[in-house]
């Protein structure tokens, strides 16, 4: 038996190319059960996208071995950004266990 990623509730996954990120997370971790996908604005992520409402594409995937989900994000609406600091552990809600 291989070891399997698990105890994620759900991640958000920033990404200026969707379904190529999606295929990546299915090969490396499971991720290929699609709950969702949807091309919507984005009006309840204010507090993550600068408090303007923003289009955005998204695939919502879970693996079925167990963990969580994967809420693959690509904005419609703008270019993404890098963040403007060094992310850390602890940072937008990155923690290690």
């Amino acid at each position: 038996m291989k070891p399997i990623i698990s105890g994620i509730q759900q991640i958000g996954i920033g990404n200026p190319f969707v379904h190529e990120a999606w295929r990546w997370y299915r090969t490396k971790f499971g991720m290929d059960v699609k709950i969702f996908e949807e091309a919507a604005e984005a009006n309840l992520m204010l507090p993550y996208t600068g408090g303007m409402p923003h289009k955005r594409h998204a695939i919502l995937a879970i693996n079925m071995n167990g963990g969580g989900g994967m809420e693959i994000w690509q904005y419609t609406s703008r270019k993404p950004v890098a963040a403007s600091f060094e992310i850390q552990y602890g940072d937008l809600g990155i923690y290690v266990c």
